[in-house]
């Protein structure tokens, strides 16, 4: 009977990994945030470019948990 919302920070590598990713803002349940992270590391990203080249980025995300 948990829900929330839970908003990660992660990075993506120039070879298009993940790299590491937090919790910014939990959702006050430990394993709503656990299975975001676990959410998140099963994404597949594409590196952003800059002057054509792959670089690392910074983003954020937000899973929202809910009971229907």
């Amino acid at each position: 009977n948990e829900q929330g919302a839970v908003t990660l920070g992660f990075e993506v590598g120039p070879d298009n990994q993940l790299k590491n990713s937090t919790v910014l803002k939990s959702s006050g349940f430990t394993d709503l945030d656990e299975a975001a992270r676990e959410a998140v590391a099963k994404c597949q990203f594409k590196a952003a470019t800059q002057a054509g080249k792959p670089v690392a980025s910074n983003l954020e995300v937000q899973y929202v948990w809910s009971l229907k």
